[in-house]
């Protein structure tokens, strides 16, 4: 596997996520993760596969995986789900939104609840919307986990991610992590999003990266 540019120039999230941030955050960590997961497919090649997500789904129990296949899989669809502030529509327009209102009544119950589960979050990790057999869910993982690593009923097919590792943030916010969670929302792409849960998540499938 090769390292990816970013789907945008390294100073578009500016306005939360500076461009120092973000280069450091995908040249070093990201690719750390992709570095890693390549050393270890040489030494376990039964481990190799067409797409990340199926080494992810498959990587419960197995640590090289859960950390370098679950980092690399979980960056690609942070970064993708991102935009510029001034590029986003603010909130899902479609079937997601109805799910959503659905699920939690309001748009406004549904980021704060997300917001609650990122700020209990206690050390490194992520906060999810994924989808399982019964609908839509909000999740935390911890390090590099992914919901995608759960075993049978409970598979949760993620559409957003908020990684709330240290380097994701620090230079920008230091230790205010809640001001860069309530932030995130100034600069997630809806539309791609919902794209993600209509076509894949919905269906039980995971994005294929």
């Amino acid at each position: 596997m090769s390292l990816t540019d970013l789907p945008y120039p390294v100073d578009f999230l500016s306005e939360v996520l500076p461009e120092r941030i973000v280069q450091i955050h995908h040249d070093n960590h990201h690719k750390g993760y992709l570095t890693k997961l390549n050393e270890f497919i040489d030494k376990n090649m039964k481990y190799n596969a067409t797409y990340l997500k199926d080494l992810v789904k498959g990587a419960w129990g197995h640590v090289g995986l859960e950390r370098y296949a679950g980092g690399l899989y979980n960056h690609y669809l942070y970064w993708w789900t991102l935009t510029a502030s001034n590029c986003t529509n603010g909130a899902p327009i479609g079937k997601l939104l109805t799910d959503i209102i659905s699920k939690w009544g309001t748009f406004e119950v549904f980021q704060s609840r997300f917001d609650d589960l990122a700020k209990v979050t206690f050390g490194n990790g992520w906060t999810w919307l994924c989808v399982d057999k019964t609908g839509l869910q909000l999740l935390n993982s911890y390090y590099q986990l992914s919901p995608l690593m759960n075993t049978g009923d409970n598979i949760c097919y993620p559409v957003l991610g908020i990684d709330l590792w240290e380097h994701s943030y620090y230079l920008k916010y230091t230790s205010d992590r809640d001001a860069y969670i309530s932030d995130f929302w100034k600069i997630v792409d809806w539309d791609i999003v919902e794209y993600f849960y209509e076509k894949y998540a919905s269906e039980l499938t995971a994005v294929p990266f």
